[in-house]
């Protein structure tokens, strides 16, 4: 297991929680990111308090929150290229990115 914070109802920083979560693996041509710094920026706190503005961008409830992310690639699955296991990395990932892993 790992951790992501979540929310299952919109609002502000109240609905958040830090749950276990199954851990996420590799698919094809995909990478993992152990994670260990997250930012958030305005649209992060848009998109979990307004409803209209999170169906415009297919957020579901329950949802992760966070998109940007920096961290260390740790599994790599069959056909990724361009990283490697140890590369550090940072990226977005919409609605997941405040977690142990994306």
């Amino acid at each position: 297991m790992s951790r992501a914070v979540i929310y299952e109802t919109f609002g502000g920083p109240e609905v958040l929680q830090v749950r276990e979560v199954p851990q996420p693996h590799a698919g094809p041509g995909e990478v993992r990111v152990r994670v260990t710094a997250a930012a958030l920026n305005p649209m992060d706190w848009i998109l979990s308090s307004a409803p209209e503005w999170a169906e415009q961008f297919g957020i579901t409830m329950p949802s992760g929150f966070g998109h940007d992310f920096a961290g260390v690639v740790d599994e790599v699955g069959a056909g990724a290229t361009g990283c490697a296991v140890g590369d550090r990395v940072y990226g977005g990932a919409l609605g997941q990115a405040v977690a142990d892993f994306v």
